[in-house]
């Protein structure tokens, strides 16, 4: 629980600017974790006109997964037009692992998900 608390945040939700593209960083948010124990902590934020940033941090359960992934959901129905192609660059560096359910819920999420039409991991 410790580690939850001296985390940096992702250096997109404390940027207005991507240091390599120049490209407008807006609407960061994030997730507050359900269970501290575990360390689950997830940001996101717009990058341009059709980039989805995505960094997660901890380990993930099901019950945590499915929080997020409503989340994610929501934040693309508020902050991106209806069936946009959007990008999504994701930062797992800081995982430090999900429980079976989680990950299976989580390819199951992209693979529906047509407006998807790229991932950098």
């Amino acid at each position: 629980m410790a580690d939850l608390y001296k985390r940096q945040p992702a250096w997109f939700r404390t940027n207005d600017r991507c240091p390599i593209s120049d490209l407008a960083v807006t609407h960061p948010e994030s997730l507050a974790p359900i269970d501290l124990k575990s360390g689950y902590f997830f940001e996101i934020a717009k990058l341009g006109e059709q980039i989805l940033l995505l960094k997660a941090s901890g380990f993930v359960t099901s019950s945590q997964i499915v929080e997020t992934l409503r989340f994610s959901d929501d934040y693309i129905a508020k902050n991106f037009q209806k069936n946009q192609p959007i990008v999504v660059i994701e930062d797992y560096a800081n995982v430090k692992g999900a429980d079976f359910d989680a990950r299976k819920k989580y390819f199951d999420y992209y693979k529906n998900r047509s407006f998807f039409i790229g991932a950098i991991l």
